[in-house]
């Protein structure tokens, strides 16, 4: 189901238990048969990163397309708070900290409404490094592949949940709160099409 390369460790997870091998007990004609087992994709490699632009994109896109009714509800009920605040504001003969109190308020109005701006590329500058960083990908019929220079992954196609395929990103849902982020910008219209194929089997559970 999945299997990770570490430097000095293999991680095999199958179905219902997973082991751990140390690959100082191996020599090098069985890690190369190990590695064959593992990884069943060919030598064929692209690259492939997660951007801020990317990571910004998708995350927005599938907010909108999952609560669009509440998104929307909320920025337009924001604007309305928002233009009650200036109007109030610009009106009002109170003495200056009042007034100083409606512009914090309205500071505070606009922060929420650009959430969603500021909220995901601050959620993608803290996150993993190890996510962030440049990989290559392989498929197969078998599942997906991902390298870094420090640690190879595969995972099966019947490990994923489910996928979207929203703007310029392919989702693949490990479950509903893990997802692999493919960009389309690294990969060709062909090997677009190879992915929706192997993706199109694929059954929400």
């Amino acid at each position: 189901m999945n299997a990770v390369e570490y430097p000095s460790i293999w991680y095999l997870i199958g179905e219902n238990s997973s082991v751990v091998v140390p690959k100082r007990t191996l020599d090098q004609a069985s890690i190369d048969v190990l590695h064959q087992l593992a990884f069943p994709v060919g030598s064929q490699t692209w690259p492939l990163q997660i951007s801020v632009w990317d990571y910004q994109a998708a995350r927005t896109a599938w907010l909108w397309r999952k609560y669009w009714f509440l998104m929307a509800l909320g920025n337009i009920s924001g604007v309305g708070v928002l233009l009650w605040v200036l109007h109030l504001w610009l009106t009002t003969n109170e003495k200056i900290g009042v007034v100083w109190g409606w512009i914090l308020a309205s500071f505070a109005v606009v922060l929420v409404l650009a959430a969603q701006l500021w909220y995901f590329p601050l959620r993608y500058a803290t996150s993993s490094r190890n996510w962030r960083t440049a990989k290559a990908m392989a498929l197969s019929g078998r599942g997906i592949y991902l390298e870094t220079s420090y640690v190879g992954h595969f995972t099966a196609w019947k490990s994923f949940f489910w996928f979207e395929e929203i703007g310029r990103v392919f989702l693949l849902y490990l479950d509903a709160e893990h997802r692999y982020i493919v960009s389309k910008r690294y990969l060709s219209p062909e090997q677009q099409v190879e992915l929706r194929g192997y993706l199109k089997n694929l059954k929400r559970r």
